[in-house]
């Protein structure tokens, strides 16, 4: 998931939180979630929401979600998808991160809100996203 199927998955004022909700409700697996992707939404909540939705935050990460982790490795694919979809000008470095882990899944669904740029990227084997919840 990327940071906005985050944020609308947390934030019950966030549009279409009900359907971001029902999609990790049928989702079987774990919940991955990049820590690239989780230091972009704790930036967000801390300056905008302050430090009591930020810690509410974490100790909803630490119940519910499996924070990946990210090697140097990672980091250099991450980097070649950039590279790829380099005209995708929002396609950035935490979003890559989210390819990188669903190829580490080998799982072609990914839960977010920017349809723009994950329906134009291929994961591994050149197979493109389900966008989740809109794909359900």
């Amino acid at each position: 998931m990327d940071a906005g199927g985050l944020i609308s998955v947390l934030g019950k004022d966030q549009e279409d939180h009900e359907k971001f909700v029902e999609a990790l409700t049928i989702h079987r697996g774990p919940l991955v979630v990049s820590p690239l992707v989780v230091a972009e939404v704790d930036h967000l909540i801390l300056n905008r929401l302050g430090r009591r939705a930020e810690l509410a935050f974490i100790d909803e990460l630490v119940r519910s979600y499996q924070v990946e982790d990210f090697s140097n490795a990672d980091i250099a694919r991450a980097r070649e998808l950039c590279a790829r979809y380099a005209d995708l000008l929002t396609f950035d470095l935490s979003d890559a991160s989210c390819v990188v882990l669903a190829e580490r899944y080998d799982s072609f669904e990914i839960l977010t809100t920017d349809t723009k740029d994950f329906r134009n990227v291929a994961g591994s084997r050149g197979r493109y996203f389900r966008i989740l919840p809109y794909d359900l």
